[in-house]
């Protein structure tokens, strides 16, 4: 029996009531809610672990996670992907959030220098071109040593805890796949 790919699954049909949803779509399901009906193959799977590997790569480089990204782009919402969906959700959410704090982090270690930065770009142009000079121009108070210092050690530890988050994810999310099961 044919039925055609948009047609709404009906009662006439109780073989495919259970298993073909043409209009449910994987990534906007909960992760409890997800069900392998349809276990994708095994391409699927590597696909999905080169993305792993490429953000474990990334932990240290940043330009592989920007290859997983797209890739995860690529092939998440396709048919029959079952769990594999949410782990490509979960990877495309990880570099989202992880890219963001990155830029949140680096712009509070920017802000403290900021400070100094004014006064060595203010003794620089007092020195006219003298470079003799510009070191015995150079004022810096405490008051901006001390706040560079805070703000670059604060967005440090930033840094490393947003590291820590991508690792953890990037570990529970491949132990998920091990095991074939969905990422929340």
């Amino acid at each position: 029996m044919w039925v055609e790919r948009n047609a709404l699954v009906s009662d006439e049909i109780p073989e495919l009531s259970k298993t073909f949803r043409p209009h449910t779509r994987i990534h906007h399901m909960p992760a409890h809610e997800i069900t392998i009906d349809s276990v994708p193959s095994q391409r699927e799977f590597a696909t999905a672990w080169v993305c792993y590997a490429l953000f474990a790569a990334a932990v240290f480089l940043w330009w592989p996670a920007l290859l997983a990204v797209v890739m995860g782009y690529a092939k998440r919402g396709e048919p029959n992907m079952g769990v594999i969906d949410t782990h490509y959700r979960w990877l495309i959410t990880t570099f989202w959030w992880w890219l963001g704090g990155c830029v949140a982090s680096l712009g509070v270690m920017a802000s403290g220098a900021s400070p100094i930065m004014g006064q060595v770009l203010d003794a620089l142009r007092a020195a006219q071109g003298n470079w003799d000079n510009v070191a015995a121009l150079i004022e810096l108070d405490w008051h901006s040593v001390f706040l560079a210092a805070g703000l670059a050690t604060l967005g440090a530890f930033a840094l490393l805890m947003l590291w820590i988050w991508v690792v953890y994810r990037i570990v529970r999310g491949a132990l998920r796949l091990h095991d074939r099961r969905a990422v929340p």
